[in-house]
């Protein structure tokens, strides 16, 4: 019984392991310096009140002013092998908002759960001068795997759409929060992002009018179904393992 357990037990853990790499998560909070998120497990991608003519937004505190770029901690608060580089394409009208925009639920019911330094500031972005964008570069990624993204924008003030555009092997994902004033119902997602040389990029675009938010973001790493089935192999081991146990002896 003892060796036969022991290798079923090995099995299912090598199986849990792989399927606990191939998950790995990463959460990011988006906003002005001061409302910052402590919770464990989460990125903060922050910047002084403002456009970024400011050139202050900083990744964890560090990084190039304006266009930092650094390892991520994964949501265990590890730090991890994929780096983030946040680059803009101009030099106005993408940045921190301030406290006046600021909506403090309620939320969606998939971001429910995060921390609400998280999702009540976030950064904004204006067509006014130009329309500049800022891309999210994220690198270090497994291509052998596929990533899910969840993207939560809002405002308190006022608010208008908020495009992305995700970017990966696969081409490009154009998705969007439809109206980010007083959101309580809409995020934008895109599933199944396959790496392209290790690198997936998020653009956060410009509405056509108003303002836009991005406030937090979540990117998922999705099991193989080579993973899946080797976990369901290691259970259905276990399973008979069990039952051949429980099989009564001939008298």
């Amino acid at each position: 019984m003892g060796k036969a357990f022991t290798a079923v037990a090995s099995v299912m853990c090598l199986a849990i392991g792989i399927a606990s790499v191939q998950a790995e998560t990463f959460y990011l909070d988006f906003g002005r310096f001061g409302a910052e998120t402590s919770t464990t497990g989460w990125n903060n991608v922050a910047a002084t009140i403002g456009g970024t003519q400011n050139g202050t937004t900083l990744l964890n505190g560090g990084g190039t002013p304006g266009n930092p770029s650094g390892l991520l901690v994964d949501s265990t608060g590890a730090t991890s092998g994929v780096t983030l580089t946040v680059t803009f394409s101009g030099t106005v009208d993408v940045g921190a908002a301030g406290g006046g925009a600021d909506y403090l639920g309620p939320y969606p019911a998939a971001v429910s759960s995060w921390p609400s330094a998280a999702v009540a500031d976030g950064f904004f972005s204006q067509p006014s001068n130009g329309g500049n964008t800022m891309t999210l570069s994220f690198s270090g990624l497994d291509d052998n795997t596929t990533y899910d993204l969840l993207i939560y924008g809002s405002r308190g003030n006022n608010g208008s759409s908020s495009p992305f555009s995700i970017t990966g092997a696969g081409g490009t994902v154009n998705t969007s929060i439809a109206n980010v004033f007083n959101n309580s119902t809409l995020t934008a997602s895109a599933s199944g992002i396959a790496p392209s040389s290790g690198e997936i990029s998020v653009v956060y675009g410009f509405p056509g009018t108003g303002s836009s938010a991005l406030n937090a973001m979540s990117l998922i790493a999705v099991p193989e179904p080579s993973t899946v089935g080797l976990i369901g192999l290691a259970g259905g081991s276990f399973l008979a393992f069990l039952a051949r146990r429980r099989r009564p002896t001939a008298a």
